[in-house]
């Protein structure tokens, strides 16, 4: 035995963008040495929390001699609707691979370690699908030049507004913009 015990050197994020409970999130643990993980009771798994969802990743690799790498993935699979993050760092976090009886060593015998450094994940946003949106007015009726028409932009969920956003609308053959007035903090807008 060399002594030297295989140490974690850092962490593989998933990239930055978007994603939903239809895809997984993948995670790869480095070391500075080639290592063998011998399977416990369990697949080992490393802890991702993502808002105040708790999910396992799943170790994706194989076990045991013949199977050494410097490094081991994991994957969420499916995220769960509970999984929510907008992207701001410190909204996804990482706990310590859990091996469940089993061990990570190198070639000599040295067991190696399952606590992560801080590792900063930023920009991945995990559920946050756009509100839909359904505009009303007030139903085919007869406008005065001049009148003002008020259209309601129902988001079903609050939202906030920045900047002055319009609404297109075609009047006989002219192109107006239906500028914002209030709602911003609300689900609807006019």
């Amino acid at each position: 035995a060399d002594g030297v015990a295989p140490k974690i050197s850092g962490v593989l994020v998933p990239t930055a963008g978007s994603y939903n409970t239809t895809t997984s999130l993948e995670f790869t643990v480095l070391y500075d040495e080639a290592i063998v993980l011998t399977k416990g009771s369990f697949n080992a798994t490393l802890p991702v929390t993502i808002g105040s969802a708790l999910i396992q990743a799943e170790y994706t690799g194989n076990y045991g001699v013949g199977n050494e790498a410097a490094s081991l993935s994991f994957s969420t699979g499916n995220l769960p609707l509970a999984a929510s993050s907008s992207g701001l760092t410190g909204q996804i976090t990482l706990g310590q691979i859990n091996l469940y009886g089993g061990s990570i060593d190198d070639e000599a015998g040295n067991e190696g370690g399952v606590a992560l450094p801080a590792t900063p994940i930023t920009g991945v946003i995990v559920n946050q699908l756009a509100p839909t949106v359904t505009v009303t007015g007030l139903g085919s009726i007869t406008y005065d030049i001049d009148q003002v028409i008020e259209l309601t932009a129902d988001f079903g969920e609050a939202v906030d507004v920045s900047g002055i956003p319009t609404i297109g609308l075609l009047i006989g053959s002219s192109l107006v913009d239906a500028a914002y007035v209030t709602g911003s903090g609300t689900s609807k807008i006019k």
